[in-house]
Order: C-alpha cells, then structure tokens, then sequence
C-alpha cells in the first residue's frame, strides 16, 4: 500500500467515526516542493555470464538520472546426458601394409658326415731345371790408412792500404715531445661591488566589495519515471555469452534478454 491509499483509509475511519460533525477546512497549503527529476536514459553497459545455479542480478554503474544497467545471467544448468548412439557400421579392410624386415639368421646346421676318400691319381713327369739364381751382394770395404804428416806454414802476405771514409748517415727522428709544465696558481679574488640599494614595497591594494549573489533558478520540470517490461527471452547455444538489449523509447522500455543453454552431461 502506498502514501496515497494509506491518506485515503484514515480519511475514511475519520469519517465513520465522526458522523453528523461539522467541518472546517482552512485555506490551502503551499504547494510542495518539486520532486527529484525522473530518470532522463537507460543504456546497457555490460552483460556476463554467472556461474550455474547462481541468481541474476543487476547493477546501475550510472546516476540516477542517465541509467547504465550491467547484468549478470547465470549459465543454464548442466543437461541430462544422452542415451548412447548405436554402433556404426564395421568400416571397410584397409590396404595390406608394407613387408616387415628380414628376420635374422638361422643358427648354422651340424656339420655332415665325411665323404670317402677319393682315388689317388699317377705321378707327374719331372719338371725342368729352374734358372741361376741372383748374384750375391758385394762385400765390405776395407779400413782407411792413417793420415799423413802436416806441412810446414807459409809466411804471412801483406797488409792493403786504408780505404777512404764512408759518406755521412741520415738524421735520425725527432724525439717525443716533453709533458706540459704545471698549472700556475689562481690568481686572488678581486673585492666584492657594494650592493644596491633596495627600493620601498608598494601598498597593498584594497580588497573589493563582494557582488551580490545572482537569484536562484527556476526549479526544472519533474522527468517522466521510465518502466521496463521484459520482451524476448531466448535460449542461445551451450558455451556462448548471455546477451541483454534494450527497446523502445523513452519512458516505455522493453528488455530482450539470451540466456545461453546448460552444457550437456557426460555419458553414463
């Protein structure tokens, strides 16, 4: 029951309980003050799917006026598994597959028995006398006789003239150059200049008189406060997201709504 229907039944009791009373009315209130502005727009923000079993729920990420809805749909519940399928039919013989690899080899088989002896054939006739054989190497060499007496030194011959002096060589290279002398000292700081003098500071402005404050607007008209009806529900495929979106116009709103299908069970 709202505000309006509870006035009118304690008007009514007053009246049942007060009969043949005179009454007074005064002169009329004010006029109250201008309601809160209805909702101006809803637009959908997003749609997830929940877990199975979980409930659906709905959130308002925008203000009160421009509504931003966000939905959560749960997943359908998991579907009774299925009989199971018969049995196709037996597919056709493949081709024959490639010849496998020789095997090793077999042990080696006992030896047989011995034949017998065969004839004995005549002898041959005597051969010819082979050729001479190669001659023999030769023999050593004797030892070497002693060595004989040296002979007396001839005298000594004479000594050539000087020859004269050779032509003067090259300059040799430049050597390296010498390392840089030392830094001399800094000379001393020369005297501070007098500082300037400084000038007096400026008075401070006066403060000025604050505006007068602008008169209040006038109190915006009371928006038209929007309904949503439900329009399609549809079963989307087992696996996909669900999906929400809104039709219509202002302030008449139609909510479509895809819930996709539970996945189905695991066979018995």
């Amino acid at each position: 029951m709202n505000n309006y229907e509870k006035a009118c039944l304690k008007i009514q009791n007053y009246r049942r309980n007060n009969i043949g009373c005179c009454y007074c009315f005064g002169n009329t209130g004010p006029t109250g003050a201008t309601g809160e502005a209805g909702l101006g727009s809803i637009s959908i923000g997003t749609t997830s799917t929940g877990a199975a079993g979980t409930n659906a729920t709905v959130t308002n990420t925008g203000t009160a006026q421009d509504a931003i809805l966000n939905f959560t749909i749960p997943r359908g519940a998991t579907g009774v598994a299925g009989p199971t399928g018969a049995t196709g039919p037996t597919g056709a013989t493949g081709s024959t597959g490639p010849t496998g690899p020789t095997g090793a080899t077999g042990a080696t088989g006992a030896t047989g028995p011995q034949g017998e002896a065969g004839i004995i054939g005549p002898q041959g006739e005597a051969g010819a006398a082979g050729p001479t054989g190669p001659t023999g190497p030769t023999g050593p060499t004797g030892p070497t006789g002693a060595t004989g007496a040296t002979g007396p030194q001839g005298e000594a011959g004479i000594i050539g003239p000087q020859g004269e002096a050779g032509a003067a060589g090259p300059t040799g290279p430049t050597g390296p150059t010498g390392p840089t002398g030392p830094t001399g000292a800094t000379g001393a700081t020369g005297p501070q200049g007098e500082a300037g003098i400084i000038g007096p500071q400026g008075e401070a402005g006066a403060a000025g008189p604050t505006g007068p404050t602008g008169p209040t607007g006038p109190t915006g008209p009371t928006g038209e406060t929007p309904t949503i009806s439900i329009g399609t529900v549809t079963t989307g495929d087992p696996g996909t997201q669900a999906a929400a979106s809104i039709t219509g116009t202002a302030p008449n709103y139609i909510l479509n709504l895809t819930i996709p299908q539970g996945p189905t069970g695991s066979p018995a």
